[in-house]
């Protein structure tokens, strides 16, 4: 599974946090959701595709032991200063793509796929991607996987780009039955595989892993992310207080850009 040449121009030229101050209901939703679904401060962190360590670091300020895993060298160096004040008994970096999983030679509470699989558009890579994810948890051990909604990629454009709608119809008629694009050519610029909920459903069912839980990770806005940006700091907190009340909820998977999958495998292996 190769991280491809495109996407690591994309990240070299685009900054990773730009993306966490554009999309901040979607970064205080997930800590929050993640703050109770990690458990014990000793359960040991599994993070693929790190970035430049926005959770990493946030991970190791909580007091948890992470193995991040990063393969675009430029956001590589950016996590490495991140991470460098903090113990190294706690912390594992490794340069690489997916396939470092399976050099690994310890197990894991939680693994954290919070990015591999909407820039992996073959399904084998992406079967192949969460079977190793599954043979690195313990046996009570649960992957949170994050997707992005076709859904909600319309939403986007309706917002940013309404013109490429009537522009390019073929383009926006492979994302709905597909997921993306084949014919098109990232040439620097971000290009996702977006998810039906079927599609999610299946993926997991042909890794040997059982959903146990669903959120969506930015409801209510509709995928305009000043709405929430905007909002008075004091009023912020009341929003993102009802916005992960109704995470869980099935309603809300229709409003949001980017959903969140807890899984674990179909039969754990005895202790």
């Amino acid at each position: 599974m190769p991280i491809s040449k495109e996407l690591i121009e994309y990240y070299a030229l685009n900054s990773e946090e730009e993306r966490q101050k554009r999309q901040q209901l979607e970064f205080a939703v997930t800590q929050k959701f993640l703050l109770s679904w990690l458990g014990d401060k000793t359960n040991r962190i599994l993070e693929v595709g790190a970035g430049s360590g926005f959770y990493t670091e946030w991970l190791l300020e909580n007091g948890y032991s992470v193995t991040a895993i990063e393969p675009t060298p430029f956001l590589f160096e950016q996590l490495e200063k991140k991470v460098k004040k903090f113990d190294q008994k706690k912390r594992q970096l490794i340069l690489g793509d997916e396939t470092k999983i399976q050099t690994l030679d310890k197990k894991f509470d939680r693994v954290l796929l919070m990015g591999p699989l909407y820039h992996l558009f073959e399904e084998d890579h992406r079967v192949q991607l969460l079977k190793a994810s599954k043979n690195r948890l313990n046996p009570q051990g649960e992957i949170f996987s994050v997707f992005l909604s076709r859904i909600g990629f319309l939403s986007y454009l309706l917002n940013r780009e309404p013109e490429v709608l009537a522009i390019n119809p073929e383009s926006v008629g492979s994302v709905i039955q597909n997921g993306f694009d084949p014919s098109v050519k990232p040439q620097g610029q971000f290009r996702g595989n977006f998810d039906s909920l079927n599609s999610i459903i299946q993926l997991h069912q042909i890794s040997d892993l059982t959903v146990k839980q669903f959120l969506s990770l930015d409801p209510l806005i509709g995928a305009s992310d000043d709405t929430f940006n905007q909002l008075d700091e004091a009023v912020k907190p009341f929003w993102v207080e009802v916005a992960y009340h109704m995470s869980t909820w099935p309603e809300t998977l229709g409003s949001s850009r980017t959903w969140g999958f807890v899984s674990h495998k179909l039969t754990p292996n005895p202790t």
